[in-house]
């Protein structure tokens, strides 16, 4: 019963009504919260945080809505009919976010949490994600003891179920009007907030985070529970493991805990063999694909003990082996087992969900540069497998898309290639997989790729500096297909008349092919020919003959001869031929290009009508003619009437 110091009037803000250091002062810490949350919750998720990051309660300042804001002259204003308006409050709430650099969550229930059901409340974490403010999610102490214990029975899909349905469109507002203004304000000119790109990000950016938050709080606790040599079973570390990979790309992490807890579990069974397929999995997206291969390796051994060499849990299995032995270059053995995996889903009735769709996919990946009209195919149906099974917003679909794209950038429709791979990257980052995801890096990397094709250096080069970033964050600097991006970095320095640099980067993809055993793949043999084209731009034509050589045997080996490397590795004989005084020679190098460019389906190619020039202006030199068979000059003719 004291004066408000702001108007003078009886009743004040609770903070208003205490003083003293060790009750009020300046904040540094807001809190964001549910009005359902009882007073009790609120201290004891407060006491809490102090007693996690030993901070003296006393000194700890937060500034919290119900205490700090009169809630007497509210009160007054709504029994006068009045309510407080929602830019009121909006500008009250902003303020004190941008004043205050650290914001509390309180959650509770753990398992389905009232916070993620208020608008206010999913508006208030978005904000302060946007505005880069450090954000720190709070329990009270009973919750957290149900969490962990909770963790050990039926590891986190509750929550995660709750969280999947997070929408703030569908949350509640005190003020019906409240909700119309906060969604106005994310989506201004949306006429449908299910379908507003804005909205989607929204949701998805605080999904990705609270989902985040609770992985890791989960794999802090599973850590330091087998350090102190305790039992986990198996079931709850694949499954936290599985949410490691997929939601936050925790590789390392997830790889060190499934090898912690090999130390606690006597399981040789099916969960054994599962957890080994993760540990593959870890490797993989690290870039070892020689323990990836040994891990898998292990894993089949455990299913076949288990007389279990069967079903959607081995197909998965063998559709991961098929991948990294499309990275070596290995590409029957590829073929192989994604054939095997195909026919395994079908078999046991799976063959309609993403796992299906991705095993077309993985035969699709391998068909590349062989047979891009049947990689298009596994592709086409792998797409209509998950439009069909509504997971057309996962990174598996988004990836999709991308290598659809390549596709069509190899055939030289860069329309088409351009609309793939910006989808593919909406879809990435409506679904926040983002920050440290391979995937996504690929996705940059072949939007470079795309400005590379059109002679766009600079911007193909920030592309992939933003991939390479990408990678790093990952800690997935080993895999081929980071080796990839290295040697594209190399090839738009080459184009820019840079060939050391070009070269630089070049060696550090060698190295990451080699320790990964992928020098047999259709990737290496693109490096050697970068390598090629830079010694060529120094002058070292031996050189670069040597380099575009091993890079067509490599190909023709695999088969891969209807892919534009092959095309260029082609090209790029008859250029260093033709510099040389060799013209029957490197011509007949062209006109091996332009069947090439043919089969590959790519004569919408720029590179092309470039060929087909240089084909035309070499055939009608009598210097030419000269020095070719009759069997030559009758391939000449033949090219020339095609055109």
């Amino acid at each position: 019963n004291m004066r408000y110091p702001r108007d003078g009037l009886m009743c004040s803000a609770y903070v208003d009504a205490v003083v003293g250091e060790d009750n009020a002062g300046l904040s540094t810490y807001m809190l964001s919260y549910s009005w359902t949350y009882a007073a009790g919750d609120i201290a004891d998720g407060l006491a809490s945080f102090c007693q996690d990051y030993d901070l003296d309660p006393k000194q700890v300042y937060v500034w919290i809505c119900c205490v700090c804001i009169n809630q007497h002259r509210i009160i007054e204003s709504a029994r006068r009919g009045e309510v407080v308006a929602f830019e009121t409050f909006k500008e009250v709430f902003g303020r004190h976010v941008d004043q205050i650099d650290h914001v509390l969550v309180l959650m509770a229930p753990w398992h389905e949490p009232h916070y993620v059901h208020r608008v206010w409340c999913v508006f208030e974490f978005s904000t302060a994600m946007i505005k880069g403010k450090q954000l720190t999610i709070v329990m009270p102490i009973r919750e957290q003891v149900a969490f962990r214990e909770a963790l050990m029975a039926d590891g986190l899909h509750r929550v995660f179920d709750t969280l999947a349905a997070l929408r703030i469109q569908d949350a509640d507002a005190t003020v019906a009007a409240d909700k119309v203004n906060i969604l106005k304000t994310i989506a201004p000119d949306a006429q449908d907030y299910d379908a507003s790109p804005a909205v989607a990000k929204l949701n998805a950016d605080v999904r990705k985070k609270l989902q985040t938050w609770f992985v890791q709080t989960a794999v802090v606790h599973l850590e330091k529970h087998l350090a102190k040599g305790g039992h986990v079973d198996l079931e709850t570390i694949c499954a936290v493991c599985r949410l490691l990979i997929i939601g936050s790309a925790s590789y390392d992490r997830a790889r060190a805990l499934l090898e912690a807890s090999f130390a606690c579990n006597n399981e040789r069974g099916a969960l054994y063999a599962s957890s080994l397929t993760l540990l593959g999995r870890c490797h993989h997206f690290l870039g070892d694909i020689v323990f990836a291969l040994r891990a898998y390796a292990e894993a089949q051994s455990a299913y076949h003990a288990a007389g279990i060499a069967e079903g959607s849990d081995y197909a998965m299995l063998l559709q991961n082996i098929s991948v990294d032995y499309i990275d070596q270059g290995r590409i029957e053995a590829a073929l192989h087992h994604s054939m095997q995996a195909k026919k395994m889903y079908e078999a046991v009735g799976a063959a309609k969900g993403p796992d299906y769709a991705r095993c077309l996919q993985n035969t699709g990946l391998a068909l590349c540069g062989r047979d891009n009209d049947a990689a298009m195919r596994y592709y086409a149906e792998a797409k209509a497998v998950h439009e069909a099974a509504g997971s057309t917003k996962m990174p598996n679909y988004a990836q999709l898309l991308q290598f659809i794209g390549m596709i069509h950038l190899d055939k030289g429709d860069i329309e088409a290639a351009q609309g793939y791979c910006a989808e593919s990257k909406t879809i990435f980052e409506a679904a926040g997989h983002t920050d440290a995801s391979p995937p996504y890096a690929q996705a940059l990397q072949s939007i470079g790729m795309i400005h590379h094709h059109q002679g766009n250096f600079d911007d193909a080069l920030r592309s992939y500096v933003e991939a390479a970033a990408v990678y790093e964050a990952a800690g997935a600097v080993k895999r081929p297909t980071y080796a990839q991006l290295l040697q594209s970095i190399g090839a738009a320095h080459c184009d820019q008349g840079h060939p050391q640099l070009t070269l630089r980067y070049c060696a550090d993809a060698k190295k990451i092919f080699k320790e990964a055993g992928a020098t047999e793949s259709a990737d290496y043999a693109n490096l050697l020919q970068t390598i090629g084209q830079a010694n060529s731009c120094q002058g070292d034509c031996e050189a670069a003959l040597r380099y575009f050589e091993e890079a067509k045997g490599i190909l023709e080996a695999g088969w891969v001869t209807k892919s534009s490397t092959y095309v260029q590795v082609l090209q790029s004989i008859g250029k260093v031929l033709l510099d040389q005084g060799d013209i029957k020679t490197a011509l007949q190098h062209f006109v091996e290009a332009k069947v090439a460019y043919e089969a590959a389906g790519a004569t919408r190619s720029l590179k092309y009508s470039h060929l087909l020039q240089q084909i035309q202006k070499l055939a009608t030199d009598p210097e030419v003619h000269a020095c070719c068979s009759p069997c030559g000059r009758a391939r000449l003719r033949s090219a020339l009437r095609s055109q």
